[in-house]
Formats: structure tokens, C-alpha cells, sequence
């Protein structure tokens, strides 16, 4: 805008700031458009494999001797 203004033209500041704007805004609504669909995704995921995934979390724990449900409870998840 301050190089616009100083040569002369500031309508094209102005556009250019806008054009700004534009791609910012554009930018946040597609991650959270992402974020609100992936959501759902891991949801609807986890609804429908909930008991395969509890298996394997177990089958996992036994191999490995760490138990995974402590440590994500000290962590707050």
C-alpha cells in the first residue's frame, strides 16, 4: 500500500490489499471447511471399526508391554 501510495496509484494499494484479504479468508475457510470433514471422517471411522481398533489397541499393548490407555490419560487426550 505505502509503494502504491508513493508512486501514485493507490487504487491499485487498495486492489492489492484486497486481493489479500480475498486469499486469506479464502485460506481459513478451506482448512476449517478440512477440519469440520475430517472430523466426521475419523468419527463415522471410529463408529464403524470401534471394536476392531479396541482389538488391535489391546493386541498392540500385549506385544509392546506399554499400556496405551495410561499414557493417554496422563496426557489429557
Amino acid at each position: 500500500m505505502v509503494y502504491a501510495l508513493v508512486n501514485g496509484v493507490p487504487a491499485v494499494g487498495v486492489a492489492f490489499a484486497a486481493a489479500m484479504l480475498l486469499g486469506v479468508a479464502l485460506t481459513l475457510c478451506v482448512v476449517a471447511l478440512l477440519t469440520i470433514f475430517a472430523r466426521e471422517w475419523c468419527v463415522r471411522s471410529w463408529t464403524r471399526h470401534g471394536a476392531f481398533l479396541a482389538h488391535q489397541s489391546r493386541l498392540l499393548e500385549g506385544a509392546t508391554g506399554v499400556a496405551l490407555a495410561p499414557t493417554l490419560k496422563t496426557l489429557h487426550i
